[in-house]
């Protein structure tokens, strides 16, 4: 049966639309969480946060290098974004929970940005397609570690939204017109940037995940059964 792939990106962006309607949850203090634990998951929260910024401009990039599938891919592109600025925003209010204000700007997130503002549209839609593998599985650890707390519900929610992200450019590189080379090479490119993103977030975050106890072996397995089911998708 023939997909229908305008309905696709139909689809994607009332799902996106229907999903920028959430409220926005109040301040708190949290107090469910050991205030031991305080410096590290601030500290994990605070690189997280900035990952979550600064992606507005590939909407303009794509359309100008004619890299947009539909004008629905476009406007669910565009909410894609704004959904990522609500989990900075997010992330802001848990940090303020845990009585943080200073934001930690780490090497690994210059690098991040550097590769975003500076590579082609196509690139900078793979460096943010690695970088969603990574962080469906982060904030998915930090969210069972911490979960009961208002805090982690916070990042339940936007583990489950990184999720549909994931889904969302899977999508992108399974219906395009791009050859079966086109889409290895790509899948390649993806593959190399989620083992980048993988060190990366271990130099980044090793003292968060040593303190909760995120086994990096099993992380790495995960990260390779998400790449196995992007590949039998895409090619």
């Amino acid at each position: 049966m023939k997909t229908d792939k305008k309905k696709i990106w139909q689809n994607w962006k009332n799902t996106f639309q229907e999903k920028s309607n959430r409220s926005f949850p109040k301040e708190w203090k949290e107090e469910a969480i050991p205030t031991m634990y305080f410096a590290e998951i601030s500290h994990s929260l605070s690189i997280l946060q900035q990952g979550e910024t600064g992606e507005g401009r590939i909407v303009q990039q794509m359309k100008k290098a004619k890299l947009i599938p539909s004008e629905d891919y476009l406007e669910a592109l565009e909410l894609f974004i704004k959904e990522e600025g609500r989990h900075a925003k997010l992330l802001g209010l848990a940090l303020k929970s845990l009585g943080f204000v200073k934001v930690n700007s780490s090497f690994s997130t210059q690098l991040f940005t550097q590769l975003r503002n500076w590579t082609p549209a196509f690139l900078k839609l793979l460096v943010l397609f690695a970088a969603e593998a990574m962080a469906v599985l982060f904030y998915g650890c930090l969210s069972e570690r911490l979960y009961g707390t208002p805090l982690g519900k916070i990042l339940k929610e936007i583990h489950e939204d990184e999720k549909s992200h994931l889904q969302f450019h899977t999508d992108y590189f399974k219906y395009s017109q791009f050859s079966f080379i086109q889409k290895f090479l790509s899948f390649t490119l993806f593959s190399i940037g989620t083992i980048a993103s993988f060190l990366v977030l271990y130099i980044d975050h090793h003292k968060t995940m040593d303190l909760l106890n995120i086994d990096t072996y099993n992380l790495w397995e995960d990260l390779h059964k998400i790449r196995k089911e992007i590949w039998n998708e895409i090619i």
